[in-house]
């Protein structure tokens, strides 16, 4: 049996219009499985606002910070496992390090806000609630650098932060906003 010209243009016309489709349905699925990896990326960033929010509340000055930046370190592990990247400790800590030092004023307010707490009372509870917010928005700010740079096909070989300095500051401005709204409808509810 032989088929005809005009039934094997139809069977070619068909297998490209399926092949198409099956092109488009994959670009979709990747897409979806991207848009997933990173709602899950926020999520672990909003753990880490968390549990450095909480850190803010300890009494002790300095030690806070201490921990701070211990959970910063945790959390830019948690990202590179969950974006399969090599973790590397020494490069997060010059990174993160550099990060902040590069923003004089938020570094200002929080060594600040840790220090008041010597003062008992109306020091503990004005420094434990600045050191909170602004704990919690240097862990968002973070959170959002590191995102970007592993979706964006980073890794700690290239992480350089005189790129990141100024998306940094301008996340913490974010993450402010962010915990503001948060704690707000958490207050409403």
């Amino acid at each position: 049996m032989q088929l005809s010209e005009e039934t094997i243009q139809k069977a070619d016309s068909t297998i490209e219009a399926l092949a198409l489709k099956l092109e488009q349905a994959n670009k979709e699925l990747a897409a979806k499985a991207t848009q997933e990896k990173h709602l899950a990326a926020q999520d672990i960033v909003k753990n880490y606002i968390i549990g450095n929010m909480s850190l803010g509340l300890l009494p002790l000055p300095y030690f806070d910070l201490a921990a701070m930046a211990a959970t910063q370190l945790s959390l830019i592990k948690s990202l590179s496992e969950h974006y399969n990247i090599s973790y590397d400790e020494q490069m997060g800590k010059l990174f993160l390090t550099s990060l902040i030092s590069g923003s004089a004023p938020v570094l200002t307010v929080i060594g600040l806000s840790s220090f008041i707490k010597i003062i008992p009372g109306i020091g503990s509870i004005t420094g434990g609630v600045s050191l909170t917010l602004l704990a919690g928005a240097v862990a968002y700010a973070t959170g959002q650098v590191f995102i970007r740079h592993f979706e964006s096909g980073g890794d700690f070989a290239n992480l350089e932060s005189s790129q990141w300095n100024s998306f940094f500051k301008e996340q913490i401005t974010i993450g402010k906003q962010y915990i503001k709204t948060k704690l707000k409808s958490m207050k409403d509810k």
